[in-house]
């Protein structure tokens, strides 16, 4: 683990880092990890050694109030922190990893989870209009995973917890208790397939939970994160002209949270977008899989979907 400080704060953030040996290392870009709501770096644990072992410098990232990461008081996290201190937490580790790569390193790939992704996009976003469409490219590519979608989707995330949370009942009056994640059965019915492994569960509760989320980045997400052409043009993409490859959408088949039908609408909103299609925007779905793809049980068959498409 590795502490490096946000901008201009001076306080530490939580970095998991696992770097290739030199028989692995084959001068592959790095990979940035980025955790959603109610999580931490820890969630990418089983991906951090797997990607390192095939060659590509690994990072995951706890934003602020999240995991090991320094976190601000009670008031301050629900009601001073923003979508735009967790994209400043992004920025600094993104600088941390180039300076520990070498200016001749590949520009990163951000692989971001959940609402991690809605964060991702609006980052990718904001820097186009910042550069003007001049200047070089911020990432060489974008994996979003079970992310929230680019026109936000709180609407839709909260409505699909409500019917996990109640087993469709909905809540009985406005103010009901929201437990969400406070026992096994609330973190499998959200976040993993049925037949997800008791231990794995735990290990989610025992190293990845983040019990408390900042209220006003969750609202941001009832709002648009940016636009699909924005985010595309500020990713470099891998492979030829006429085939680049930018942005890779991963929708899990049991996802109750983001939906299969809600990666498909994302996805087909940044194809329109794409110069090129399908061949810049590409969608894959991990069978029998949970909102968590990197820890449910289908999890190498995910990493192993993201390691072909960088490399396809």
């Amino acid at each position: 683990m590795q502490s490096p400080n946000e901008a201009g704060s001076g306080q530490e953030l939580e970095l998991l880092v696992c770097l290739p040996t030199q028989s692995t290392s084959q001068d592959k870009p790095p990979i940035l990890f980025i955790h959603g709501a109610f999580c931490s770096a820890h969630d990418f644990q089983f991906f951090l050694p797997y990607f390192a072992s095939r060659g590509y410098p690994s990072y995951a990232l706890s934003l602020r109030g999240h995991g090991k990461s320094w976190t601000p008081n009670f008031l301050e996290l629900n009601l001073m922190t923003t979508m735009g201190d967790h994209i400043s937490d992004i920025k600094a580790i993104l600088q941390f990893i180039r300076d520990q790569q070498g200016s001749s390193a590949q520009r990163p790939i951000v692989c971001a989870h959940s609402f991690g992704g809605g964060y991702v996009q609006h980052l990718l976003s904001q820097e186009t209009k910042s550069r003007g469409g001049a200047g070089p490219r911020l990432l060489g590519g974008l994996v979003l995973l079970g992310s929230a979608p680019i026109w936000g989707g709180a609407k839709q995330i909260m409505s699909h917890w409500e019917r996990i949370e109640t087993d469709g009942k909905g809540y009985a009056w406005p103010w009901s208790p929201r437990s969400q994640l406070d026992t096994a059965k609330q973190v499998r019915d959200a976040f993993f397939r049925d037949g997800t492994e008791e231990h794995v569960i735990q290990l989610w509760r025992d190293t990845c939970r983040t019990k408390v989320e900042g209220l006003r980045t969750g609202l941001a997400a009832f709002w648009p994160f940016g636009t699909a052409g924005e985010v595309l043009a500020a990713i470099e993409g891998f492979g030829q002209k006429e085939g680049l490859r930018k942005v890779l959408c991963v929708a899990a088949e049991r996802d109750r949270l983001v939906t299969v039908d809600m990666v498909s609408q994302n996805t087909e909103t940044y194809v329109k977008k794409a110069a090129d299609g399908a061949q810049v925007v590409t969608q894959r779905l991990i069978p029998d899989c949970g909102h968590h793809l990197m820890m449910d049980t289908p999890w190498k068959q995910c990493a192993d979907e993201i390691i072909r498409w960088i490399e396809m």
